[in-house]
């Protein structure tokens, strides 16, 4: 992350470790073609949302996942995620599935009975 943000002044590394501290965990996605995204993990109504859009007959399932990821959106600014978007179109898909695995959707659950 050697970047450096459009005003000079920090570095992506700064700018992620600060929004590490006010956000908590991010997903953190970097490629040569589009620089350095990262996302927070989704709140309780956009994750509820993003799964209600999947699960209908007919979903949009590529504009549930682009939705999701704008609504986690920290950094750069939504234009430079639109860019990314366009340079990389499987993108939303990608950051959609590192969000649910935040959100919890990689956990493993045991049933115990008697």
């Amino acid at each position: 992350m050697s970047q450096q943000e459009s005003s000079g002044d920090k570095s992506v590394e700064q700018t992620i470790a600060e929004l590490k501290q006010q956000h908590g965990e991010l997903l953190v996605i970097q490629g040569p073609a589009f620089g350095t995204l990262a996302f927070k993990m989704p709140g309780d109504a956009d994750y509820a949302r993003y799964v209600d859009e999947i699960s209908g007959q007919g979903a949009n399932k590529y504009a549930a996942a682009k939705q999701l990821a704008m609504s986690s959106r920290v950094y750069p600014d939504p234009d430079g995620i639109a860019a990314a978007f366009s340079k990389k179109p499987a993108l939303p898909t990608v950051i959609a599935n590192g969000l649910r695995k935040m959100a919890g959707g990689d956990l493993e659950a045991q049933i115990l009975g008697n």
